[in-house]
């Protein structure tokens, strides 16, 4: 990341005038969240690897959108004091945004039913406040103190402003709306089309390769494929004591003659002889894979009919199969509640930053595109090629949440820059290709860089799950840097034209500000 950011600025002190701020905010996150733990809000136990990872991609794009804007404001000639509150009074507000954005989509986590998504999103919202006061406060005083130095030995030539290459590529988008819009979205459907097949699993084979604990299972898996050790234990509770072994046999022939199993063992009594223990096998897939998880329901239903039919007031299945369905099952409930409340938060801050009702709807629908497109991805990779029995059960949740509030930022940041360059533009084309040709570099670099931080994520994690969450999001991030703000945000703009801002003065303050 340090080296990405030297590179960026090809400057010596700028990429620590962005690393500063972040540095300090996940220092500073980590101890009020482990206050947070002590007065009793549960805090999940990979919140600490997320928060770093998120906060210093975060902490960089807000670094890079000020720091971009002041030198872009210095080589306009304008005197450092003066360029430097130009760049806060700007970009200040999109920065404002968009920490809000991703605070908001991550404290949605608490109404999830699932408790580890509950343990993340308090604390990864108080990193992202921490982080934004941060950006807001320490990244401008350290701008001020340098001034132009900070970006040495870099020249600044005032007046030599040029569009550049995201100039010329915003004036093809502009030119050829429909076609790039086509483009993009066939692009996208053919990513998310990875998505047939689509299935997740839960925790039980994400052991780090190399491991002793994933060469164990290896072994156990080999040589011992009906080890007691990871079956599924069929559990049985009756009102007094069984001691008949001819009913505890019969119990169990019961069970073995279910379709679902693929053999029952047992039992185990307990102390009193009220408790039934047997182990089984389910014919659906070996012990720890999906197939075996979602077999779960169908075992559960036979274990009930033989329960009621021998006097047991009570059955459960428990085990690796048994807990990673329901696994699944409370992060899909989580998954489709938080979903709907995530959208409307977004719709109500973009709406309130645009000032419109128009193009809220279409920002969120293009980082719902990419976030289908990067689900699809991960789909391709993980599953259809590399075998793996499904994507890993948070990564549909927590890909969402991070394509969906991360992902706003370059939309939020090109959208403010397009609505100040309309207000003083012939047309919609031209303020759409001088925001998008100012902006392209600074979000390319945030892009990139954030991206890096997550494939750090997957490539430092060890584990499967880590891969998939880091990759994937990492993937996500490119999607919008490149194609998102590139493709589909600039065609659409273009084609709805002063409908943009409805029903804001804007929209009505120059008829002209249409495309060519």
């Amino acid at each position: 990341m340090i080296v990405l950011l030297f590179i960026v600025y090809r400057a010596a002190l700028a990429p620590l005038i962005t690393l500063i701020p972040a540095a300090l905010a996940v220092a500073l996150s980590g101890l009020l969240i482990a206050q947070l733990a002590r007065v009793g809000v549960s805090v999940a136990s990979i919140a600490q690897l997320l928060l770093i990872v998120l906060l210093l991609g975060a902490g960089s794009d807000y670094g890079l959108f000020l720091s971009f804007r002041f030198r872009e404001e210095l080589a306009r000639g304008t005197e450092p004091h003066r360029a430097l509150i130009t760049a806060v009074a700007r970009v200040g507000e999109a920065i404002t945004y968009s920490g809000l954005t991703v605070a908001a989509a991550l404290l949605t986590l608490l109404l999830a039913p699932f408790g580890i998504y509950r343990g993340l999103g308090p604390a990864l919202a108080l990193g992202i406040g921490v982080m934004l006061a941060a950006a807001l406060t320490l990244t401008p005083s350290l701008l001020a103190i340098f001034g132009g130095a900070a970006f040495w030995p870099s020249r600044l030539k005032p007046g030599t402003q040029r569009a550049g290459l995201w100039g010329r590529v915003a004036e093809r988008v502009v030119r050829h709306p429909v076609l790039t819009l086509t483009a993009g979205v066939v692009l996208f459907g053919a990513l998310a089309a990875g998505l047939i097949g689509y299935r997740t699993g839960g925790l039980t084979n994400s052991a780090p390769a190399g491991s002793d604990s994933a060469a164990g299972a290896a072994v156990l898996a080999a040589r011992f494929p009906r080890a007691n050790a990871g079956s599924d234990q069929l559990l049985l509770r009756f009102d007094s004591p069984v001691r008949d072994t001819a009913v505890l046999t019969q119990v169990q022939a019961q069970l073995a003659a279910a379709p679902v199993f693929r053999s029952v063992t047992g039992p185990l009594t307990s102390l009193d002889g009220r408790t039934v223990q047997y182990y089984s096998v389910l014919k659906a897939g070996p012990v720890g894979s999906t197939s075996a998880a979602n077999a779960i329901p169908a075992a559960r239903d036979a274990l009930t009919a033989v329960a009621r039919a021998s006097g047991a007031h009570a059955s459960g299945i428990a085990g690796q199969d048994a807990s990673a369905y329901d696994i699944n099952s409370a992060s899909n409930a989580s998954l489709t509640l938080v979903v709907p409340i995530v959208l409307v938060l977004m719709l109500v801050l973009l709406g309130l930053m645009l000032r419109s009702l128009v193009a809220p709807w279409y920002l969120a629908l293009t980082v719902g595109l990419s976030y289908l497109a990067s689900l699809g991805f991960a789909m391709i990779v993980f599953v259809h090629l590399a075998g793996n029995d499904g994507l890993i059960f948070v990564l549909p949740l927590l890909l969402f949440v991070f394509s969906m509030a991360l992902g706003e930022d370059y939309n939020i940041l090109v959208m403010s820059r397009i609505r100040e360059e309309a207000h003083h533009a012939r047309s919609l084309s031209e303020a759409l290709t001088r925001a998008i040709g100012v902006t392209g570099g600074t979000v390319t670099s945030a892009g990139i860089i954030l991206a890096g931080t997550f494939v750090v994520l997957g490539l430092a994690g060890g584990r499967g799950d880590a891969q998939q969450l880091g990759f994937s999001i990492a993937f996500g991030v490119v999607l919008d840097t490149f194609f998102v703000r590139t493709l589909l945000v600039p065609s659409l703009a273009t084609l709805l034209g002063r409908w943009n801002w409805w029903p804001s003065a804007l929209s009505r303050l120059k008829p002209d500000i249409e495309s060519r």
